[in-house]
């Protein structure tokens, strides 16, 4: 139930009142001086979903005599975004007739939240009033003055429920004789319920310049459990005059907040003495871990004698903000095949601690797939450097009279293996599966599919579209705020504004960059996952079908695929310029191209 504020009415003795009282009050007021709060004029309503609070003026239950006059109290409202609010007040009290009626009031934000709330009117032959009235005093409880000055009482009110204001009758004397008088004020009401209250008055030979002393009740200092729950033990005041005296506080302890608060208690005597203020400290403490994020996912695949960078990772504290990433755990070493683990651990200053791992796999096998080619060379040089021919057989190898490049992978390796055996399909020795939109294996015949998964690689691709967000049209500027790995420059964010789905001029989460496209890739959860990437230079290289042109790729698993050229996440190492690597499948070659140019991705992940 809310608490309700009484406030009283006093009855109309008038012949032109009616007593069947049809009730259509429209509340409005306060409303008239302004119903926003805080300057937000509802500008949040789409997201304002509580509702607004009702206070009747009066209480939730009335009884009125019948026969006579019933005055409605009605209402205010407020809400949390729009401050003051209307209340329409509906019902019909008819207090000729016996019976209990209801009032409801109601108020509606801009949000379109509606609250209501309703008084019951009970229609009675005889009100049995039992509650006494309130007695309230005019100026202090303890008055204290210097003998010979003058006490003049500043007297008391008192306000029944049913009665309205009463009469307050003073008992006691104050004398001009130093010492400690009372004044009783009472006030009765018509059903007999009387109440009283008492003010002292303390007379002085001289003047009282002795403040209170304030006594903290508990500790000075408390820290907060995990469980986030703390009851102020308050602080008593005593003064040599006035005896125990009011304490207030002040300062604020948010429990789901950390940091350290300080609550302050202050007394005043009746001589406007003030006590030294006590101080309590409340500390809620951090118990929140850091949030650590790998830069480059869990999982990184290498071949021996291949470089490893370490991409680093980040991490974030709710309190600290960002903090350092300590990494231990093996070292790499990619001389050799092995397993390596590697620990990366956030320690904030409340001494919270995260730890993750990355595993670095490095394997004998090379990733890359067979190159398509099914020729062993392109030229025949004779001794005397006439052209003798092109595509010579794949049987010939390199002898002293022709430069011939020795016999590629048309004469062995994975295509040229009569008795491979793949786990799906794919053009020569290429072993794909597609994959439907929760990264489920589909059969190779499949009309629609999200994903290709390369069963040798061991990598899933991203598969474009003609439309929405992996649209094949769609370029990127190349963009890598990690300073692990884009070699000392962050590329461009929004250099060729507004060439890809969903660009919003502004909104840097919607630009047309490949880190931004990753970000809204991983939030879209392609194919059931979220740790989508740019593809390494050797990883893109991998999907090439040397043997096929414009595209030089299998389109039977990767449809839609541009003559273009798309960028990987490895950096040139030539930083005058700040190119970066990626592969045309045009031809199937791989190049390096300024930063700021507009070209397609294809993103790619590791498979489970």
């Amino acid at each position: 139930m809310r608490a309700t504020v009484f406030k009283k009415t006093k009855k109309i003795l008038s012949q032109s009142v009616t007593k069947l009282f049809s009730v259509s009050i429209l509340v409005a007021a306060l409303a008239a001086c302004g119903s926003s709060s805080s300057g937000d004029s509802g500008g949040n309503s789409s997201l304002d979903t509580e509702e607004p609070v009702i206070t009747l003026y009066g209480n939730e239950i009335i009884s009125v005599q019948l026969g006579s006059n019933y005055t409605e109290l009605s209402a205010t409202a407020n809400d949390n975004v729009d401050g003051v609010l209307a209340v329409t007040t509906t019902g019909t009290v008819d207090t000729d007739t016996e019976g209990s009626y209801t009032v409801t009031y109601t108020a509606t934000d801009a949000a379109g939240n509606v609250a209501t709330e309703t008084r019951t009117v009970n229609i009675v032959a005889s009100v049995t009033d039992a509650t006494p009235p309130v007695i309230t005093l005019d100026g202090n409880a303890i008055i204290t003055i210097v003998i010979g000055d003058s006490f003049t009482d500043p007297g008391a009110t008192a306000v029944d429920a049913v009665d309205g204001t009463l009469m307050v009758t003073t008992s006691g004397t104050v004398d001009d004789t130093i010492g400690r008088y009372t004044l009783v004020y009472t006030a009765t009401d018509a059903a007999g319920n009387t109440a009283s209250k008492i003010r002292t008055i303390n007379i002085l030979s001289a003047p009282d310049t002795t403040a209170p002393v304030t006594t903290l009740t508990g500790a000075a200092e408390i820290t907060i459990d995990a469980n986030r729950i703390f009851t102020d033990p308050g602080a008593t005041a005593t003064d040599n005059i006035d005896g125990a005296v009011t304490v207030n506080t002040t300062g604020i302890v948010d429990i789901n907040t950390p940091g350290t608060y300080t609550l302050s208690y202050s007394a005043v005597d009746s001589s406007g003495n003030d006590a030294t203020v006590v101080t309590r400290t409340v500390i809620v403490p951090d118990t929140t871990a850091p949030v650590i994020t790998l830069t480059d996912g869990s999982i990184i695949n290498l071949f021996v004698g291949e470089n490893f960078n370490e991409p680093g990772a980040t991490a974030v504290d709710d309190k600290d903000g960002i903090i350092t990433v300590n990494i231990s755990g093996d070292t790499v070493d990619t001389s050799a095949t092995g397993i390596y683990t590697l620990i990366y651990t956030a320690t904030d200053t409340s001494n919270n601690e995260t730890s993750v791992t990355r595993t670095v796999n490095v394997a004998q096998v090379s990733q890359l797939n067979d190159t398509g080619i099914t020729v062993g060379g392109w030229l025949i040089l004779d001794p005397n450097g006439n052209t003798a021919g092109n595509n010579p057989d794949c049987s010939t190898g390199h002898n002293p009279e022709s430069e011939i490049p020795e016999a590629q992978d048309c004469s062995h390796g994975r295509d040229a293996d009569g008795s491979l055996n793949k786990t799906g399909a794919g053009l020569l020795g290429f072993d794909y599966t597609k994959l439907d939109t929760n990264g489920d294996d589909l059969t190779a015949d499949a009309a629609n599919w999200n994903c290709v998964k390369d069963n040798h690689t061991n990598l899933i691709w991203e598969v474009k579209t003609t439309s929405g967000l992996h649209n094949t049209a769609d370029q990127y500027n190349w963009y890598n705020t990690n300073p692990n790995t884009n070699a000392g420059d962050n590329g461009f964010e929004n250099n060729d504004a507004g060439i890809c789905d969903g660009y919003s001029a502004g909104d840097s989460a919607s630009y047309c960059n490949t880190q931004a496209f990753v970000t809204r890739v991983n939030t879209a959860g392609l194919c059931g996952d979220s740790d989508w990437r740019m593809p390494t230079r050797e990883e893109l290289r991998s999907i090439v079908h040397y043997n096929n042109a414009s595209p030089a790729i299998d389109n039977n698993y990767f449809p839609n695929t541009a003559t273009s050229f798309y960028w990987s996440s490895t950096p040139y190492a030539d930083t005058t310029d700040y190119f970066s690597w990626g592969v045309g499948f045009t031809g199937g070659s791989d190049d390096k191209y300024l930063r700021n140019g507009a070209y397609k991705i294809r993103l790619v992940r590791d498979a489970e």
